[in-house]
């Protein structure tokens, strides 16, 4: 039972039934816990839902990841927080510890830790009197963009105008989906971001059959299944995160982009393909030339990154 709206939750009032299914999965021989939640949130507006896992780790920063590597966030910014609370007049927003992250979050202390994988929203806080909890969003809605006179931002709306979304109520049945590692060691002996990577990139598949279009059948002839069951085009030494495997832009080559993904440590790794490389070569986001690669036995070795750096390589076979 939950507030249907925020002048409910003013008043400490709870009439609406808000209904979630929870189901977990452990799956053979998989490293991680699955989590699938279901809303009913048709009939409550203005709320925030969010799932909890109290670790008992007690940290003073959060390891998340973002675009190209690893980053630490304070749990609670103090002094920020000080200087908020003796004369808020000053400051446009309350400065909360709500960060982001790009696939995981995750506590640790010298001997083990756990790391959560958001599937949908990337937005979580650490929360709890030892900061040993980590909250993760599931969804939130509202009513209006812009409101004025809130707790966070008081005095202003955040634009030129109040603007009234309903839509933004999401009243409808919702979805989520999360998962939760449990590893031994620190961020970087626990490989959380390598973890992370095989969680949420899972095979994409379709099934083959007659294609049907309105009343028309279009079959298709029997395709001889000469292919192999399971083949590789290339492994590493799963030093570095593989970040993307995709068909260069201007030429009939592929790239190939990893990332340190660890915190603090230089890395580098060795990309071993299971083809007869032609060519191989270093290069930047708009995949021009910086320089080429020697290839030994269709093997490279990628050059040492550093801590949130990532490496671009492009192959031709």
């Amino acid at each position: 039972m939950v507030p249907k709206d925020l002048e409910e939750r003013a008043e400490g009032i709870q009439s609406t039934r808000l209904s979630v299914t929870i189901v977990v999965k452990l799956a053979k021989g998989q490293s991680t816990i699955d989590f699938e939640v279901a809303i009913d949130n048709r009939w409550v507006d203005s709320h925030r839902l969010c799932a909890l896992f109290d670790e008992g780790i007690a940290s003073k920063v959060s390891t998340a990841d973002q675009q190209f590597g690893l980053i630490q966030r304070p749990v609670v910014r103090r002094s920020e927080m000080d200087l908020w609370q003796s004369d808020q007049e000053k400051w446009n927003e309350k400065p909360l510890s709500i960060e982001t992250c790009q696939s995981f979050v995750t506590l640790n202390d010298a001997q083990k830790g756990i790391a959560i994988f958001p599937k949908g929203v990337r937005e979580y806080e650490i929360v709890g009197e030892k900061y040993d909890t980590i909250r993760l969003t599931l969804f939130r809605t509202y009513g209006y963009m812009g409101k004025e006179n809130l707790v966070y931002r008081p005095g202003r709306a955040s634009g030129e105008s109040v603007v009234k979304t309903p839509n933004t109520q999401c009243h409808k049945q919702l979805k989520f989906s999360f998962s939760a590692y449990y590893y031994q060691g620190n961020v970087n002996s626990g490989e959380v971001a390598n973890s992370a990577k095989i969680a949420n990139t899972r095979p994409l598949v379709y099934e083959y059959a007659d294609f049907l279009n309105s009343r028309l059948i279009f079959t298709q002839s029997e395709v001889q299944k000469d292919l192999f069951v399971s083949d590789s085009l290339f492994k590493t030494n799963g030093h570095l995160t593989l970040s993307v495997i995709k068909k260069a832009e201007e030429r009939p080559g592929m790239i190939v982009r990893l990332y340190n993904g660890h915190v603090d440590d230089e890395l580098d790794d060795t990309i071993m393909f299971e083809k007869t490389i032609t060519k191989a070569e270093l290069v930047d986001l708009k995949e021009e030339t910086i320089g080429a690669l020697e290839v030994y036995s269709n093997t490279i070795k990628v050059p040492t990154q550093k801590h949130a750096k990532f490496v671009t390589v492009y192959v031709e076979f």
